[in-house]
């Protein structure tokens, strides 16, 4: 169940600007204008992603990966307060859900609430409600989740102990334990090894990480004897992000360059069940902050997708 929280926490820097580098903590939030490689005072940025006939559509990465509209409103600190994903709805543009984003004193993440609308087809639903605690060195100590479906409702709660640094994380389902993550560090205290183990002792997914000098560049998922791989390749200017799946395919490339944009990418699809890569370019139109406006995503030439951005600030 930990994936199941670490996906959520992370999506939103996966889907409004990819992450181009290994992400060794999966609780972290990302909630900062930095978090989305945005510069300047930013108020609010809209994101709509069309095909090539103009039609509003989702894309294989960036940040309409799963939704044709995606809005984000911070405030005037850079801390995201909103986020608006919105979906096509017989061509027009609907609200499917929104999340509002809590902070305390320090400025820290204390609660995120997402609520499900589907457009006015389905009854309001709180579908996430997630509450943040802290320790006194300002470290997440607990994570607790309530999870809300049409039909049913699961409480998921986090443990986070520390030593000198995080050594254990406990997840329970309804108060039960459902399983524990122990985190191995090197003798610079850089994490190399986190292993999962279930309720009843069985081994899940362990990752193991290498390091050049500060920067993770390399990921090992283990889970099953089946092995996932994921490389960072950093060269002068440029960083190159590439996964593997089990069976050792290009799962994702995206090239970046040294403003953090994708230039490149492949995308593995499947064509009479064999892995084949799409290739994708990707050109800008920027603003006079040095934010980008419009992406075209093209394919062998020939534009696919365009996706537009407006963004207000302060």
């Amino acid at each position: 169940m930990k994936k199941i929280l670490s996906i959520t926490l992370i999506l939103i820097g996966l889907q409004i600007g990819f992450s181009q580098e290994i992400i060794i903590n999966d609780y972290q939030a990302f909630v900062q204008l930095s978090d989305f490689h945005l510069k300047g005072n930013v108020e609010k940025v809209t994101s709509t992603a069309y095909d090539a006939n103009g039609n509003t559509t989702t894309l294989p990465f960036l940040e309409n990966e799963f939704y044709n509209q995606v809005s984000l409103i911070f405030n005037q600190k850079g801390n995201i307060t909103k986020r608006t994903n919105s979906l096509d709805y017989k061509g027009k543009i609907g609200i499917y859900s929104y999340i509002d984003y809590l902070y305390n004193s320090t400025n820290r993440l204390i609660e995120q609430k997402t609520t499900v609308i589907n457009n006015g087809e389905d009854p309001l639903r709180v579908a996430s409600l997630k509450d943040f605690k802290y320790n006194t060195n300002g470290n997440i100590s607990s994570l607790n989740e309530t999870i809300k479906s049409k039909t049913s409702t699961s409480i998921y709660q986090t443990d986070f102990s520390y030593s000198n640094k995080l050594n254990e994380i406990t997840t329970k389902i309804d108060n039960a334990i459902s399983s524990k993550n122990k985190l191995t560090y090197n003798k610079i205290g850089k994490l190399i090894k986190e292993e999962t183990v279930s309720f009843d002792g069985r081994k899940g997914l362990t990752k193991y990480y290498i390091y050049d000098q500060n920067t993770p560049i390399y990921l090992e998922e283990v889970v099953d004897n089946r092995k996932q791989i994921t490389f960072y390749d950093l060269e002068s200017g440029i960083s190159k992000f590439q996964k593997f799946d089990h069976n050792q395919n290009l799962k994702l490339e995206l090239v970046f360059n040294n403003q953090k944009n994708i230039t490149s990418a492949k995308v593995q699809t499947f064509q009479n069940g064999k892995s084949v890569l799409k290739t994708y370019d990707l050109n800008y139109q920027f603003d006079a902050v040095g934010n980008w406006t419009k992406c075209e995503v093209s394919n062998n030439g020939n534009v696919n997708y365009v996706i537009k951005r407006t963004i207000m600030y302060y």
